[in-house]
């Protein structure tokens, strides 16, 4: 069965009041380390803003999405992700970051309900699990946007991702093995589909994100070493 991915941007700006917490943002910020390339803040604030057009979206089409909850999910979800999730007793980076989500949004006074729900959202992004509730899309859609966009973006993410597992593996990888990992990653999540909108689909009835991430892919594997240095 496939699963997908919502990409297409609504450039036409909403009157639409989303929720923030700067304050909330300010102490985010400091479970992130600008020592990683790709999993750093950075990455959580584009992932929030992707998801806000996956939002305004659901909002313009009458679908009901808990703004709060993909807020709060999209800036946590690699929370943590620096650190060894391992020696601190977790299965996978995806469930310290829901851990983390926990502790912090207790302190800024979340309710148990929103609470679980942004940890069930932030769940969604692992690589094999499952993304059920509109926000569970959303929040694995945001993270997963970066792909589908313009190809020098792709590019760079790509370049950025190889640096950053040669940090963490203390080995170089040669860029041709790098290319065939990226394919067999990007391809694995080809084979998904996440629709929430009418804004999935072209005025054929295509994947705007499926046929981005193809034509990008495409592109990547013709790629030859230099663009590791044009990119980094």
């Amino acid at each position: 069965m496939k699963q997908n991915f919502e990409n297409k941007i609504d450039t036409q700006k909403e009157q639409l009041k989303f929720f923030e917490n700067p304050e909330f943002e300010k102490r985010v910020e400091k479970f992130y380390s600008d020592a990683f390339p790709y999993h750093n803040f950075g990455h959580a604030k584009e992932s929030m803003n992707d998801g806000r057009i996956i939002v305004a979206n659901c909002r313009k089409e009458g679908i009901s999405i808990d703004d709060k909850v993909v807020y709060y999910a999209d800036f946590l979800h690699d929370a943590g992700w620096h650190e060894n999730h391992k020696e601190k007793g977790f299965s996978c980076k995806e469930e310290y970051s829901a851990h983390l989500a926990g502790e912090i949004l207790k302190k800024f006074g979340e309710d148990e309900e929103t609470i679980s729900r942004v940890q069930s959202a932030i769940w969604a992004t692992h690589r094999d699990r499952q993304f059920v509730t509109n926000e569970e899309k959303a929040v694995r859609a945001a993270d997963l946007a970066g792909i589908a966009k313009d190809y020098e973006t792709f590019l760079t993410n790509a370049v950025k991702l190889k640096l950053e597992t040669e940090m963490l593996s203390g080995q170089n990888i040669t860029w041709k093995e790098w290319q065939s990992r990226v394919k067999k990653i990007v391809e694995f999540y080809l084979n998904q589909d996440i629709k929430l909108t009418s804004a999935h689909d072209d005025e054929n009835g295509e994947s705007v994100w499926h046929k981005k991430v193809r034509e990008n892919l495409e592109k990547f594997l013709r790629e030859d070493d230099k663009a590791v240095k044009q990119a980094a």
